[in-house]
């Protein structure tokens, strides 16, 4: 069925965004929540415009701004973690 199709060389896509469903300068924010009883944890992915107000982040020495790299880390007070990127 896929060999009946006809072979194009270009597509029109002048109407199409630059990007799609995609923030130009995201915040990605992972954090893990623990079970009632602590036996396990649970990751979620939260991602916005902005760090969220409460958090006091440090600055990493990879930051790079709006490159890829991770730019700092926030830890609430009384936990800790191991941050690998």
């Amino acid at each position: 069925v896929v060999g009946a199709l006809p072979v194009v060389t270009s597509l029109p896509v002048a109407t199409f965004p630059d990007s799609g469903g995609v923030t130009l300068a995201p915040v990605v924010c992972a954090q893990w929540r623990p079970e009632q009883g602590g036996t396990a944890s649970h990751p979620d992915i939260l991602v916005g415009d902005r760090v969220p107000a409460a958090a006091r982040s440090v600055p990493l020495a990879q930051a790079d701004g709006d490159g890829p790299a991770v730019d700092s880390v926030a830890v609430p007070p009384g936990r800790s973690v191991f941050v690998r990127s």
